[in-house]
């Protein structure tokens, strides 16, 4: 099969983004920067116990994914990494999905892995016009956005200062959120850094009041001229004041009005039962249904991969 040498990253993820490499290093995390002239990036060093690690980078590295540039940044990558001698290279292509991006990375010896970020989403076409990205959505969307506003909820952004205190107000709902659908997350000290992201990339928390009480958050990120909806959580009982959507509404209509091109409703599934909700939920905001090329991994130590895989079945 031809190899195709021009799959070139169109944009980069707020991901790769110099505030969220010190987002990491703040975490404790010890990161790496790989440049060759044709992919470049910051990777995580992660501890995948005993003293051992792989590198990973989240949504990249950026640029031009030929065979010849992926052998080099892979050799150059392994150079960067130093003592840590990571056992596994993941990689992460912020491009869409194509057989001959699969191709490439597959002759130059890496294997499909689990996804670590999803990797379908929808993305909002935010140079349209606001009548036209209103009625680009369905149906339900456009009545829940009316019935949010009748009703009472009023929407609140926090950025900058004015975030200083309302983080505790997002984690209690954002953990209440959590025990109600039985959900995982990370430590608290994480989703902290990422309320006050601050840099090359920036986050806005929006919050939705009823009657002056919060009922409702969605946190979003900036980056160029991206917005990517992250995370959201709400308070039990306030069901049918359609808050959540009334929420994302603003917040890209924010994304909107501050230059963004593009607004990422960041992951929902086509074939994920658990995801079925969410993923009808964010559809009826209309956008384009994207599926990037997802997560692969190089392996240089297959005893201690295998051994990585089976440790994560079972912890």
């Amino acid at each position: 099969m031809k190899e195709n040498t021009n799959i070139t990253n169109s944009s980069v993820s707020f991901l790769q983004s110099g505030a969220w490499e010190e987002l990491q290093r703040r975490l404790g995390r010890k990161t790496i920067r790989c440049q060759t002239p044709g992919l470049s990036g910051f990777g995580i060093l992660v501890n995948a116990r005993f003293g051992n690690h792989y590198a990973y980078f989240p949504h990249g590295p950026s640029g031009v994914w030929s065979a010849e540039n992926i052998n080099e940044f892979v050799e150059k990558t392994r150079e960067a990494a130093g003592d840590a001698k990571p056992f596994f290279l993941r990689v992460e292509p912020f491009v869409k999905d194509s057989e001959e991006l699969s191709d490439t990375l597959k002759r130059a010896g890496f294997i499909k892995a689990r996804a670590n970020q999803p990797e379908e989403t929808f993305i909002i076409d935010l140079t349209k016009h606001k009548e036209e990205i209103l009625s680009g959505t369905e149906h339900d969307t456009r009545y829940s956005i009316r019935a949010a506003e009748k009703r009472g909820v009023v929407i609140e952004k926090t950025e900058g200062n004015s975030r200083a205190d309302k983080f505790e107000i997002f984690w209690k709902m954002f953990e209440k959120t959590n025990e109600r659908h039985n959900l995982s997350s990370y430590g608290k000290e994480y989703y902290r850094r990422v309320f006050f992201l601050d840099g090359d990339a920036s986050s806005k928390t929006f919050f939705a009041y009823l009657d002056g009480e919060p009922i409702a958050c969605a946190t979003t990120v900036f980056f160029g001229n991206q917005a990517a909806y992250l995370y959201a959580a709400s308070m039990d009982g306030f069901g049918k004041y359609n808050a959540p959507t009334l929420l994302i509404w603003n917040a890209l209509l924010d994304a909107k009005e501050n230059g963004c091109v593009s607004f990422d409703l960041w992951g929902v599934s086509s074939t994920n039962k658990k995801w079925s909700g969410v993923t009808a939920f964010k559809k009826g905001f209309g956008g384009r249904s994207v599926r990037r090329a997802g997560t692969w991994d190089i392996i240089f130590n297959n005893i201690k991969y295998q051994t990585y895989l089976l440790a994560k079945k079972i912890l």
